[in-house]
């Protein structure tokens, strides 16, 4: 046993080690994936609801919005694990200034964007408990 053996086996438990981190990661809940869909509901509400984005008092439309929301979910997607903390992370203030992000629809006055993508996740959940009941 000379170090030849040591250092194959040394290989041997790296490799394996990888292995397990690997299939760990890749095998995802069904309560990610329920998570996964939700997030992504809210960023497809902010791309099609045709609203103004306001952030550090300048205006974006929803396209340029959701564009913004996402580099910011991709920076923040291992430190969030629920679409409450999407809201809190990515959608609802500045990483630099710390001020609020706003959103202005016709149907209503400037509303602080958080509480915006709140209550669609409130209105998201409910349907889809709806629709699970009524089948």
């Amino acid at each position: 046993m000379g170090k030849e053996y040591y250092r194959i086996r040394k290989y041997l438990v790296y490799l394996s080690l990888l292995g397990m981190l690997l299939v760990s990661s890749a095998v995802a809940s069904p309560a990610d994936d329920a998570y996964l869909h939700t997030i992504d509901h809210l960023l497809r509400y902010v791309e099609k609801s045709g609203c103004v984005f306001i952030r550090n008092d300048k205006e974006y439309n929803s396209e340029e919005a959701v564009k913004h929301l996402q580099l910011k979910y991709d920076f923040f997607k291992y430190e969030i694990k629920t679409p409450e903390e999407f809201i809190e992370l990515a959608a609802s203030k500045s990483s630099v200034s710390g001020r609020p992000y706003w959103v202005r629809c016709a149907d209503h006055p400037p509303t602080p964007n958080a509480d915006w993508l709140t209550k669609e996740l409130f209105n998201y959940r409910k349907s889809v408990l709806d629709k699970t009941f009524t089948k």
